[in-house]
């Protein structure tokens, strides 16, 4: 559920710390940056906290209507001024994985073995025949290690399949150590901490037991029973090795699983291999901090205070999924129209396997169009003053709007741009120090549901 994803990275936001993150911090000053989607006009997609001294590596809102495989998200790097520390995000990254299509998948592979058996058979008694065997058996050893192939592709994400990236779902810590091993720049990785944080893991469950009723009685109604839907949480602490130097880094990871059951039952009679096989949407949000070795904890301000304070605009995220939605709906139909006329052309037997294939798919994709469509009033209450709740942080009034500042400041001062100063002095004023120019205005506490 791409929602729910929202409140899930909505929540690892503010928990995005080191242990021992919260201490008393030196005067923090950042402003506000916008990421724009160019495929969208220019809205905003994302605002971001940049510290003073940072700047973007790298900043991305993408999204393409014509694939779940693509969803929308915002990908950005922030690089600090010293000591090469960098702050990555990704909003989402989505994946599918059809037990049942695997299952149509062997029981193909059976059936072609099964039929050269058979042709083997027959062909004993009849005289000059033999060579028909031979050549049947080398074929079948042919299809059979390119169904093994295909088949090892979908579970490792090498394949779409109904519009989705197929992988075997991960838990978040393997996930979190699955996206190290893919980057090749790196080497020497060494895992130093795993950690599940329980806090986290209470408020997630709440969010969960929240929306699952709701999603179990809509997927009913498409006669696609909802088994449940699960999430995990790990936070990944690591060393590695790049261009000669190393590195601390670590990784928050946020799973989210959503379990439907194959209720759907092909038109024509005989076996139905993917009939109440489990079909598992799952996506994940991740965020990353690194630095030279033994230097990450001494930007543990900077990286708060970006993780804090930065988010994906929720109309661009509505705007860009309705599109996507409705995109996929025509692509979908006129899929099904071609392979229809695919499956006509082929034998009986195959035909069948091939449409019970693709009506998976479309179940897949229906599926997905309808329930990720409706969720989000139930879910936007559990969202509000979570961040601020686990990680100990201060709202302030901001010029109309609001903004978090660690609970370490008594004080704070806006001035022009957005920029903001914190501190404990109450007699500290930035309009009568030389420090600072323009004009400042104090800012008051307030609360998330003023």
């Amino acid at each position: 559920m791409k929602q729910l994803m929202k409140v899930l990275s909505a929540v690892a936001l503010g928990l995005f710390l080191l242990p021992g993150m919260l201490r008393a911090q030196q005067t923090l000053m950042f402003s506000q940056a916008e990421i724009r989607d160019p495929q969208l006009s220019n809205a905003v997609a994302a605002r971001i906290a940049v510290p003073q001294g940072w700047a973007f590596k790298e900043q991305q809102a993408t999204w393409n209507a014509n694939t779940y495989a693509d969803p929308a998200r915002v990908v950005y790097v922030l690089q600090g001024p010293a000591d090469e520390v960098e702050f990555a995000s990704v909003s989402q990254i989505q994946y599918g994985f059809n037990q049942a299509t695997l299952a149509i998948m062997d029981a193909m592979l059976n059936m072609m073995t099964g039929q050269v058996a058979q042709l083997c058979q027959q062909t004993q008694q009849m005289p000059g025949a033999q060579p028909v065997c031979a050549q049947a058996q080398a074929e079948n050893q042919r299809t059979t290690q390119q169904a093994r192939q295909q088949r090892a592709a979908y579970v490792s994400g090498q394949t779409v399949d109904g519009g989705m990236i197929s992988m075997q779902p991960m838990w978040a810590a393997d996930f979190a150590q699955w996206l190290l091993r893919q980057n090749r720049e790196i080497t020497g990785i060494q895992v130093k901490k795993i950690e599940k944080p329980r806090d986290l893991m209470a408020l997630l469950g709440k969010a969960v037991a929240e929306v699952e009723p709701q999603l179990r009685q809509m997927a009913a109604q498409m006669n696609a029973p909802l088994k449940g839907i699960s999430f995990d949480v790990a936070r990944v602490e690591y060393g590695y090795a790049k261009g000669g130097r190393r590195y601390d880094g670590m990784t928050l990871v946020i799973t989210q699983y959503t379990t439907f059951i194959n209720n759907q039952r092909m038109p024509a009679g005989g076996p139905d291999p993917g009939y109440g096989k489990e079909i598992i949407s799952w996506n994940a949000r991740v965020s990353a901090a690194s630095a030279l070795e033994g230097r990450l904890r001494a930007h543990e301000a900077e990286i708060t205070a970006i993780a804090a304070n930065s988010a994906v605009d929720p109309l661009w995220q509505a705007t860009v999924e309705k599109l996507a939605a409705d995109t996929s709906q025509k692509i979908n139909a006129a899929r099904s129209e071609q392979q229809r006329k695919m499956l006509e052309s082929e034998m009986k037997h195959q035909q069948k396997m091939q449409q019970m294939r693709q009506e998976s798919f479309d179940y897949v994709n229906r599926t997905r169009q309808e329930v990720f469509a409706r969720r989000s009033e139930s879910l936007s209450r559990a969202s509000a003053g979570w961040t601020d709740a686990i990680t100990d942080r201060q709202v302030w009034d901001s010029g109309g709007g609001k903004v978090v500042l660690p609970n370490d400041y008594k004080y704070a001062w806006q001035g022009a741009g957005g920029k903001i100063v914190g501190s404990n002095n109450p007699s500290f004023n930035p309009n009568r120090s030389s420090d600072y120019s323009g004009d400042w205005q104090e800012m008051s506490k307030s609360s998330r549901f003023d």
